[in-house]
């Protein structure tokens, strides 16, 4: 019985499932279409489901604000928001009042359909009604009269030295827009030191990021704490192009600051070979400097400190200087020969992995095909497999020893059996020590087993003894 009752409740639920999407695609179809404004409806029927279809345009801030009417002393209601591919976004319910943010990247224009449903459980709850007020505004990030972009290709241009306090991301949530990033693209001249400053509104962690104009990232900051003010910064070792990716995990607004100024530190670059290559050739991230500079005052008997001080060593620095700028020398000499060494390693390793495994199927088929005992095949097989390509070795050099073949003069000439032709002769008795000399003398000789079998039985031996003996 219990078991006809739970069944018929599944059966019951799925059909409701079933119904409940089938209603809402139906619901999709009828999609009212709606634009930014303020409607109202009452005298509905308890329960009710109301979907409107608005476009949004690119660039925007849409806000939402749904008051639900009826007789109830606290109506009630939902709000489901989904996407142009009728994807859910959110859900929103709420006593009397609820409001709903959404933000729009740049690219093209967005679709929402927006579901209100009535509260029907309790009479206090129940709602007949609503007041729906649609208000949609245009955003502009820093520097542009739109977003700045969700891509490398779409970055705005912005100008350094100057604040913009206004800008707007939709943060890593979908359901809050689809403005999760924002670019920007800096022009910069060789020795300009750049410092982004990002400045959140609310209560959330930012990341701003630099890029060269090949897309590689030179420095990163995250916030450690929500609202925190973060900030990037480059030192410019030529002219050049470098983006500016800003990132949130929650919608929020934003304000911007690029400052710079001329970067005239270049004693301190002196003193370390490696960091004025990577500066000539691109830039370098302050933040570095500052870490050498720290290390470098923590140890002021350090050579090079001792070096840069004392008078008497100019002439030696400057000449280690100019042969560390000079190709090929100082650091990039040091890079280049670090590069071939890893390479060649690479190469000698891979070598030796090879090596050692066709030497263990060599040595394998040996073992295998050798006219030894089991135990001794399984010792060599063992000290071959875990040794590796030095158990190879040793099997090749100590192992095989046992192996060797005679010269084929000695090898060809086998062992008499006129022993056992005589023990035979004389009554059938047999001479252990005969046939034990007979056997090691045939072994020796290269014979196998089998071979030596067949000529002791030629001989006369019984099968019985010479299994025995073997």
């Amino acid at each position: 019985m219990r078991i006809r009752v739970a069944r018929n409740l599944l059966l019951i639920a799925l059909m409701v499932m079933a119904m409940m999407g089938y209603a809402e695609a139906a619901n999709f179809a009828r999609a009212k279409p709606i634009k930014a404004g303020t409607y109202k409806k009452t005298k509905l029927k308890k329960g009710f489901s109301e979907i409107y279809k608005l476009k949004v345009e690119p660039s925007s801030r849409l806000t939402i604000h749904v008051e639900y009417l009826g007789r109830a002393k606290t109506p009630e209601g939902y709000l489901h928001v989904y996407n142009g591919k009728k994807r859910h976004l959110s859900s929103h319910s709420s006593e009397t009042e609820l409001d709903f943010s959404y933000l729009t990247g740049g690219k093209r224009v967005e679709t929402l359909f927006l579901n209100l449903v009535g509260f029907k459980i309790t009479s206090d709850s129940t709602s007949t009604g609503y007041s729906l007020a649609i208000a949609t505004k245009k955003v502009a990030d820093a520097g542009a009269n739109r977003d700045a972009g969700d891509t490398f290709a779409e970055a705005s241009p912005i100008e350094i030295g100057k604040a913009y306090p206004n800008s707007s991301l939709s943060g890593d949530d979908r359901d809050d827009g689809t403005d999760a990033k924002d670019f920007f693209r800096l022009n910069l001249k060789k020795h300009d030191q750049i410092t982004a400053a990002v400045t959140p509104a609310a209560s959330v962690e930012m990341t701003a990021e630099l890029f060269t104009e090949d897309r590689q990232s030179i420095s990163r900051v995250q916030a450690q704490n929500e609202g925190e003010i973060i900030k990037a910064s480059w030192i410019a070792g030529k002219d050049q192009l470098v983006y500016l990716a800003i990132g949130s995990r929650q919608a929020t607004d934003y304000g911007l600051e690029i400052s710079r100024k001329e970067f005239k530190d270049f004693a301190l670059l002196e003193k370390n070979p490696y960091l004025k290559l990577q500066f000539d050739k691109s830039g370098i991230d302050p933040n570095l400097l500052e870490t050498f500079a720290a290390v470098d005052a923590a140890n002021p008997d350090d050579d090079r400190s001792a070096k840069a001080a004392s008078p008497e060593t100019d002439a030696d620095d400057q000449t280690s200087a100019e042969s560390a700028e000079q190709p090929g020398a100082g650091g990039e000499v040091r890079g280049v020969g670090i590069s071939l060494i890893g390479g060649l390693l690479r190469w000698v390793f891979r070598l030796l992995f090879w090596v050692g495994i066709i030497g263990f199927v060599l040595a394998a088929i040996e073992i295998v095909r050798a006219n030894q005992s089991r135990n001794w095949k399984i010792i060599w097989l063992a000290v071959c497999f875990i040794g590796g390509l030095i158990g190879c070795a040793i099997y090749y050099f100590f192992g095989r020893k046992g192996l060797q073949k005679r010269p084929r003069a000695e090898t060809n000439a086998r062992p008499r059996v006129s022993s056992a032709d005589q023990t035979l002769e004389h009554g059938g008795s047999s001479d252990p020590k005969s046939i034990e000399g007979y056997i090691e003398q045939a072994r020796e000789s290269g014979l196998s087993d089998e071979q030596i079998r067949s000529e002791l039985i030629n001989a006369g031996w019984p099968r019985e003894k010479v299994d025995t003996y073997l």
